[in-house]
């Protein structure tokens, strides 16, 4: 086996060695351990360092840092809020300026000839009449069907049951377009 797959394996904790190798393998680092010079030194040599570290104290904080890390926190908070505000009322005006400025090209020819607004504004309601009496007499001639169709199911039944059917695809369509999509990668 490579030398430096036994070295590896030396400098593996207890808990670890315990975790990662197998019985076989860990009987195989103790008598390479046990033939090796260079690995018995850096094991000790490792062994050594591991007390050290165990056996030194921990440092204590310089007097006041609790206090100057919390007083930096607080400012550090404080400008990442000024930050957003400041983004989001950028945001604001530049959305209402572009609102205003398409709101007036929108406009503008309007302003230009008001009697036209009127015409056209005459012309859309009465296109919208025209619309809504097409829309009731077709679905006043499609109950007159049914009825003749089956004389049984009475048209106020036929209208309820398609109201609800047309109020259930219109639901799911709603959750379906509003509903998040989960990016699966």
């Amino acid at each position: 086996m490579n030398h430096q797959t036994f070295e590896e394996w030396l400098l593996l904790s207890k808990d670890e060695a315990a975790d990662m190798l197998t019985s076989d393998q860990i009987a195989q680092v103790e008598d390479h351990k046990r033939t090796c010079s260079s690995c018995r030194k850096l094991v000790n040599a490792w062994n050594q360092v591991e007390n050290q570290l165990q056996r030194a104290s921990m440092l204590s904080p310089s007097l006041g840092f609790s206090t100057r890390w919390q007083t930096h926190q607080q400012i550090d908070r404080q400008k990442r809020y000024e930050r957003q505000t400041v983004r989001v009322l950028v945001l604001g005006v530049v959305l209402i300026v572009a609102f205003l400025t398409l709101f007036v090209f929108l406009l503008f020819p309007w302003f230009l000839d008001p009697e036209a607004l009127i015409w056209v504004s005459i012309y859309r309601i009465a296109t919208l009449a025209i619309n809504i009496e097409v829309i009731i007499n077709l679905f006043l001639k499609l109950t007159q069907s049914v009825n003749i169709a089956n004389p049984i199911l009475p048209g106020w039944l036929f209208t309820i049951g398609l109201s609800c059917e047309l109020g259930v695809l219109w639901i799911v369509s709603y959750q379906l377009l509003t509903k998040p999509r989960r990016i699966i990668r």
